[in-house]
């Protein structure tokens, strides 16, 4: 307990360092030259805001340059052409931060007029009906599934039951090195399903600590195991829908969507393969028994636990399976996103199970990152841009 709340702390350090340093003080533009005479002064150099404007300029000129070059024949596919430019370099440069830039881009859709009717005559959409359009897209089932999977996360994590869990897998271990970093990184895979990929490591490093402390001092073991645990992390991303919201936004956009089973069907046998290419050529480089021929095994102390957890455990299993079941019940829910609506609830509306500051404390630059690459989509589909891009790599 000791250790995982000193590595909360420690992270929400970090976090409010990095929040200072965003400010961005800036240092005068001319300064004395240390050693020499006064009036001897530095040139002037470029700060992070003045390197920020040009970036932009940069982007806005290619933007200008991509409306001005004809490459479609409908107005509204070229003018959706500039945009997907535009917001894909602003993106990539990372001029505006990356949800800034997500809520640039239903201002841009509506500005431009890039929106079509979905009738057969194809005509421009109105502000007032282009401005319906792209904000009913926004905020779809994969926002709400985005707030269930974040609700989840939230209560493995604050009520210590990832913990538990990935303590009682890792006492199983032995003392063999192999052996306990293969554990390790499926105890990293298995908890950034349900929990980030970024507390996920942070979760493990707080439970190897003891193992770290034990190692002689040429091991490569330390090494091997901390870097098993960040590439399994990355790993568990993709092995199951609320892992990522890339996935969830994957799983949106086919058509039939696909099952909670029919997801597990291929991540899951990726992921595992992954892990052990994973855990091969760690084993190749590092040659960890030559250096560790045994380690301290990790011992597990069983609590009891309590309501609070029993209850976290029953909304999460039961949530999962209505994911699995969804289309089997899709005459009661009839969507996936409605299902999140279920431990949204009974999470924040049970006492002292999450609170406000744990919705407060949701990844809501995500959300808007997943809100205006949905609106992007609809406006590149509804512009006809898609169609014709398919036209031309199809005839390429």
């Amino acid at each position: 307990e000791v250790v995982w709340e000193r590595n909360t702390v420690w992270r929400d350090m970090i976090a409010n360092e990095r929040m200072v340093n965003a400010v961005g003080v800036q240092s005068p533009d001319l300064e004395t030259m240390p050693g020499q005479p006064v009036g001897v002064l530095k040139p002037r150099r470029i700060t992070n805001t003045q390197k920020q404007l040009l970036r932009i300029c940069a982007c806005t000129a290619l933007f200008a340059v991509a409306w001005a070059v004809p490459l479609f024949d409908g107005a509204e596919q070229q003018r959706c052409w500039a945009m997907l430019i535009y917001v894909s370099l602003l993106w990539a440069t990372e001029s505006l931060p990356l949800h800034v830039t997500a809520m640039l881009v239903p201002l841009l859709t509506v500005m431009l007029g890039v929106m079509r009717s979905p009738t057969k005559t194809h005509s421009q959409l109105g502000a007032g009906d282009a401005s319906k359009a792209v904000f009913s897209a926004m905020f779809s089932s994969v926002i709400m599934l985005l707030l269930g999977g974040f609700a989840l996360a939230a209560a493995l994590s604050k009520h210590d039951i990832a913990r538990i869990i990935a303590s009682w897998v890792l006492a199983k271990a032995g003392s063999n090195p192999r052996t306990v970093l293969l554990a390790n990184m499926l105890v990293a895979t298995f908890a950034s399903m349900w929990i980030s990929n970024v507390a996920a490591p942070v979760l493990c490093f707080s439970l190897i600590r003891p193992i770290l402390r034990t190692l002689p001092a040429n091991s490569t073991f330390a090494p091997c195991l901390i870097i098993g645990i960040a590439l399994a992390s990355n790993v568990g991303g993709m092995a199951s829908p609320i892992s990522s919201p890339q996935n969830i936004i994957a799983i949106n956009t086919m058509f039939p969507t696909p099952s909670w089973f029919q997801w597990f069907a291929v991540s899951i046998p990726v992921c595992i393969a992954c892990d052990l290419g994973i855990w091969l050529l760690l084993l190749l480089v590092y040659r960890p028994n030559k250096t560790t021929p045994a380690i301290h095994q990790a011992r597990f102390t069983s609590e009891r636990l309590t309501r609070r957890q029993i209850y976290v455990c029953i909304v999460t299993i039961a949530t999962i399976l209505l994911w699995c079941f969804e289309s089997s019940l899709s005459f009661i829910f009839g969507d996936m996103g409605i299902v999140a609506v279920i431990p949204l609830v009974l999470l924040f509306g049970f006492p002292k199970v999450l609170s406000k500051e744990d919705f407060n404390n949701f990844l809501w630059t995500v959300v808007m990152l997943a809100m205006g690459g949905i609106a992007l989509g609809r406006a590149v589909d509804s512009s006809g841009l898609l169609h014709e891009l398919a036209t031309h790599i199809e005839h390429v």
